[in-house]
């Protein structure tokens, strides 16, 4: 053999060398026979794969899936939308923001997703039953004439005066305190900063989305207490017990729950909790 066919002869297998050294040593794909295999996210709570996942790693064992994730033979099942046809998806409200307050636009909605095994709405939505926490969006639609329940659940501003001292009508002030649930305005033109307010008042909280503290209030009338916001309520299995001041809600008049409602003495109405009743009563006049 000549001196140059010994030269060639070193070099191709110094690079011999060097190839396998990388290939082994760096994780190349080179070195994994086949194509790498699908990995599916594993759902350990639902025990199953999601339709989707990291791809696969080349390592010295071979092709391999990352820790969150598994091979297709490793799954035991897989959480397609198939695992939610067994419920009936939920009716999604859109959610939108109106004057820097989040809430339910009744009018329009958004289609339920399946995550899992699980009818989720979208960011953009929410189930029917939250929008007695959030509001509902009063975008165009008239806040006047509507009761206080209903004032709040539109996301309007109730107003409130005080009938012993007012601040609307003819000016006078006698010595007791009956504040009244006098109208429902937009929540711009009473709630934000530098709004104009002719006459009457906001009860502390409505406008922070917040309710007003009844623990110290006493009732005043037979559908007022001394604080703004507060109505008297009797347990509906005692009528004759004596009344207690408690906070109007936007739920307060709403009941989806299959029960019957209970007897109220006249003129009050079973009170509601967005869910199913209370077991007291309210004034009438709380829900139109």
């Amino acid at each position: 053999m000549d001196r140059w066919a010994v030269v060639m002869l070193g070099l191709s297998t110094l690079v011999g060398c060097f190839e396998v050294h990388r290939v082994d040593g760096g994780g190349d794909a080179g070195a994994c026979p086949g194509a790498p295999p699908a990995c599916y996210f594993y759902d350990a709570a639902e025990d199953c794969c999601t339709d989707s996942g990291p791809p696969a790693s080349c390592g010295e064992a071979g092709w391999s899936c990352p820790p969150s994730a598994r091979s297709e033979t490793a799954c035991p099942s897989f959480c397609t939308s198939s695992s939610c046809s067994g419920e009936e998806p939920p009716r999604c409200v859109a959610v939108i923001e109106v004057e820097g307050r989040r809430c339910c636009d009744l009018d329009r909605s958004t289609p339920a997703v399946c995550e899992g095994s699980r009818w989720q709405c979208p960011p953009d939505g929410a189930r029917e039953g939250a929008c007695a926490t959030l509001g509902v969006c009063s975008v165009g639609g008239p806040c006047e004439g509507l009761s206080l329940a209903g004032c709040l659940a539109a996301g309007c501003a109730p107003v409130f005066d005080d009938l012993c001292c007012p601040s609307c009508g003819d000016p006078f002030c006698a010595d007791c305190v009956d504040w009244a649930f006098i109208g429902c305005e937009p929540f711009a033109e009473r709630c934000l900063d530098g709004a104009p307010a002719p006459c009457g008042s906001v009860s502390e909280g409505f406008c922070d989305g917040d309710v007003p503290l009844c623990a110290e209030a006493y009732p005043t009338s037979e559908a007022g207490c001394s604080v703004a916001g507060c109505v008297p309520a009797v347990p509906a299995d005692c009528p004759r017990c004596e009344p207690q001041c408690v906070p109007v809600r936007a739920e307060s008049c709403s009941a989806i729950c299959p029960a019957e409602p209970p007897s109220c003495p006249e003129g009050m109405v079973p009170e509601a909790d967005g869910t199913c009743f209370t077991g007291r009563c309210i004034p009438a006049s709380v829900c139109g």
